[in-house]
């Protein structure tokens, strides 16, 4: 996390990738929010963008850098 300037880096979500995660056709992580771990690392205007997507208001998501067990992004 130093290399990207972050402070208190937290497991998010544990989960095995699927090929639609990596399709670069797709655009997308699909991180479902029931099985977040730790949710506190969301600001306010990320909690409202999710939010609004739950509900189906809103195709806009967050932005997020994807680190392996290993450390590796």
């Amino acid at each position: 996390m130093t290399t990207e300037k972050g402070v208190d880096p937290k497991l998010v979500i544990d989960k095995m990738v699927r090929q639609t995660d990596v399709n670069p056709n797709q655009g997308h992580l699909l991180i479902p929010f029931n099985q977040i771990v730790e949710k506190d690392f969301l600001n306010e205007a990320e909690l409202n963008i999710i939010d609004e997507h739950q509900r189906g208001n809103s195709k806009k998501g967050v932005d997020v850098i994807v680190v392996a067990s290993n450390g590796r992004k």
